[in-house]
């Protein structure tokens, strides 16, 4: 049984979890992070119009929002920058074979 199963499986394996699935995935997630780009630009542009208005915080409120949006920055780009590494690395492979 397992002989007639077994290479249905590597073949599912291979699309659903070998590297060019890990790549793809890596690729969407970056995709999704610059969909989401022009979202963050506009909730920055419209808390810099508010603040110019001038709207007064606290100081450690700006402190937190700093924090908020620079830990929100990085957690939107990583995938971006896996993509590029994964890509960069299938081309290395590529090159080689």
């Amino acid at each position: 049984m397992w002989e007639l199963a077994r290479p249905l499986i590597e073949d599912w394996m291979r699309e659903h979890r070998g590297p060019e699935a890990r790549v793809l995935d890596e690729i969407e997630g970056a995709l999704k992070a610059l969909r989401q780009l022009p979202d963050l630009v506009r909730g920055t542009k419209r808390t810099a119009e508010l603040l110019e208005k001038g709207l007064r915080l606290d100081p450690e409120t700006i402190a937190a929002f700093a924090q908020s949006h620079n830990r929100q920055r990085r957690s939107e780009l990583w995938p971006l920058w896996a993509a590029v590494a994964a890509l960069a690395a299938t081309l290395v492979w590529l090159a080689g074979h």
